[in-house]
């Protein structure tokens, strides 16, 4: 999972927090994953469609060194429900490693304040690396 949090920087905290805290909250609306989950398809259906970004996808997943095709992918989305969600994040966040990069007017002693506000937030199975 990668989050980008950008803007002006003394606000970065709050909107950072309230962002894990929903996904560490898990609840998610029927209509809202539906939409989100009919989006992610078409963009995979399209990937295949546009010669550009079909290229540009083949290379990417040539590079990678542990990667699934979107034609594997796409039956597990096209099978997962909203009940499958709260489960899996749960999984996840039991063992994610956190990277933080801050750049920009940020200095150190908030970047790491920020690092240490993310972990908490996500909960003791994630560790982050200083």
């Amino acid at each position: 999972l990668e989050l980008k949090v950008d803007g002006f920087s003394h606000k970065l905290p709050l909107l950072a927090a309230r962002l894990l805290s929903t996904l560490r909250a898990a609840d998610f609306t029927a209509s809202s994953f539906a939409n989100v989950k009919e989006a992610l398809l078409r963009k995979y259906r399209n990937t295949g469609m546009q010669v550009p970004k079909h290229a540009n996808y083949q290379r990417l997943y040539a590079l990678c060194a542990r990667a699934w095709h979107w034609t594997a992918l796409q039956p597990h989305i096209e099978s997962a429900c909203l009940d499958d969600i709260a489960p899996f994040i749960a999984r996840a966040l039991a063992s994610c490693h956190l990277e933080v990069l801050a750049h920009g007017n940020m200095d150190r002693a908030h970047a790491l304040a920020l690092a240490v506000q993310a972990q908490g937030v996500l909960g003791h199975g994630c560790a982050a690396s200083a």
